[in-house]
């Protein structure tokens, strides 16, 4: 015989947590600018870099000259993402970085580089998919169906059809992000702005791999955040 369960909010009086005024345990630092952020990291002969971002729906790189950039007062390196030829598929994908003395220089290293590119259709919502599978712009996922939908639908005693959306939400976090990093006895140290501290050096060491075919071991990645400054998927 089942028992029926009843549960219930205990008397306010004896809530912990709920109806109580808590003290943020990081609030007093945030809130004078004592917690120390990613970007606040300022170590040694630390280099400041920028980089340069591709502006626009979808393109492909005409052209890319690094050369007026290497000559900037102050820049110390400047590295290509993406060379002459390939696609970029989407707004704000990374075209070149310049790292130099001052956050100023760098920032005039990027004003120095040459970056033409050719635009390209784009497609942004599924409104747009007959298109961007003409252009040969999609990926073929499989089929993910389950069961027999159209059996399912007409066996249905409702069936209610409809299109919905929300307006853009944007972050607005306290802290902007930054990455500090530096190498110490062979091993890379790294001030991260992020919400995944553990599982952030694996893709510092795929990147190394990758771009610069340096081979480093995870447990040689140590990832510090102190302090976050707003997440919740922006990090």
């Amino acid at each position: 015989m089942a028992t029926e369960l009843k549960v219930a909010w205990g008397p306010r009086k004896d809530n912990v947590y709920l109806g109580k005024e808590i003290q943020r345990l990081d609030g007093i630092e945030k809130a004078t600018g004592a917690a120390k952020f990613a970007a606040d990291a300022n170590p040694k002969d630390c280099l400041f870099a920028k980089v340069l971002a591709f502006k626009g729906g979808a393109g492909k790189v005409k052209s890319l000259n690094l050369e007026e950039a290497k000559k900037v007062p102050g820049v110390k390196a400047v590295h290509a993402f993406v060379k002459e030829g390939d696609e970029l598929q989407w707004d704000g994908a990374l075209v070149a970085a310049v790292a130099a003395e001052r956050q100023e220089q760098a920032e005039d290293g990027i004003r120095a580089i040459k970056f033409t590119f050719d635009a390209t259709e784009h497609f942004v919502d599924e409104d747009d998919l007959k298109g961007a599978e003409a252009a040969k712009r999609t990926k073929d996922l499989g089929n993910n169906t389950k069961g027999d939908v159209e059996a399912a639908l007409k066996s249905a005693a409702v069936v209610h059809k409809g299109y919905y959306g929300i307006a853009t939400i944007s972050h607005m976090c306290l802290e902007t992000h930054g990455s500090c990093t530096r190498w110490e006895d062979g091993k890379l140290i790294v001030n991260h702005s992020t919400q995944n501290v553990s599982g952030t050096p694996a893709n510092f060491v795929s990147e190394l791999q990758k771009q610069h075919n340096i081979s480093v071991d995870a447990a040689d990645v140590t990832v510090l955040c102190q302090f976050v400054g707003g997440g919740f998927g922006s990090k």
